[in-house]
């Protein structure tokens, strides 16, 4: 494990991601970007990590690396998830904490191995909680278009938890024996596997920052690529063309303002799929 000040960005490889990304644009509704991540912000991050190798200010959630309290999560840990972090001092590790334990009373009783599917999984830091309390029984896949989520979340997720990772361009289709599986949008279509079953979906900010045609995209798949009793777990700001419209498989089981770190209207929900 790395304090996240020491987590190493190789970026030898990004020619060779945003050529991939450039040859798959709109191979599916997954495969498109809203302007601020296709231009200003995407060109801003990708600048800063060639030139730091480090985790990039603003893409980790309040500006990190400032400092900021994260007690009350702490106090809110039922399943002791704080010890995934060698620290506790940041917005996105107090998010990570609450966000993972409240998805974990929906997986602790779960047979056999377990699979969540994270939409825009970003540089991957709620996998880093999941990895500590499950690992060996539990892959976590973050579906990413973006070449910063493409390229810092592998590399994130190995060094910050010890995780065995598939990188964006492994293409084999072996995700059982692996705790993190970076998969590009473009390669969606390999969710469809007699294996892979979902137990849990997952956008975290990521909703909010999508096209409409993407987000009906992942709700109309998410029913298909899912086990019974499957949970969606999502934390965004909705807007008139920005909302989660789910259909009739889908049953809420709770939606509230999203408790901690508040900065904006955010909502937080969680619904089981049939």
């Amino acid at each position: 494990m790395k304090k996240w000040q020491a987590i190493v960005i190789n970026t030898d490889d990004v020619d060779k991601l945003l050529t991939a990304i450039q040859d798959n644009k709109d191979k599916n509704p997954g495969c498109k970007l809203i302007n601020y991540w296709q231009h200003r912000w995407g060109e801003k991050i990708l600048n800063e990590v060639k030139e730091t190798k480090r985790l990039p200010y603003g893409f980790v959630g309040d500006g990190w690396p400032k400092k900021t309290d994260q007690s009350w999560a702490l106090k809110h840990d039922t399943y002791k998830l704080s010890k995934a972090f060698l620290e506790h001092d940041c917005r996105d590790i107090g998010d990570a904490i609450y966000q993972a334990n409240i998805i974990s009373e929906y997986l602790v009783n779960k047979k056999g191995h377990i699979y969540i599917v994270d939409f825009g999984s970003g540089y991957g830091r709620l996998a880093i909680p999941f990895i500590h309390k499950f690992r060996g029984m539990l892959t976590y896949i973050g579906i990413d278009y973006t070449a910063c989520g493409l390229l810092i979340a592998p590399q994130f997720v190995e060094q910050a938890i010890d995780a065995k990772v598939k990188q964006w361009d492994d293409e084999t289709n072996d995700y059982k024996s692996y705790d993190f599986v970076s998969l590009p949008a473009w390669n969606i279509h390999k969710l469809y596997a007699d294996y892979l079953k979902v137990d849990a979906f997952i956008s975290v900010h990521s909703i909010q920052e999508m096209q409409p045609e993407t987000i009906n995209f992942y709700v109309r798949i998410m029913p298909e690529l899912c086990k019974k009793n499957a949970i969606f777990y999502s934390i965004n700001i909705e807007s008139e063309d920005k909302k989660i419209v789910l259909p009739s498989q889908y049953r809420e089981v709770f939606s509230r303002p999203f408790p901690i770190n508040r900065d904006g209207s955010y909502n937080e929900k969680l619904s089981k799929i049939k």
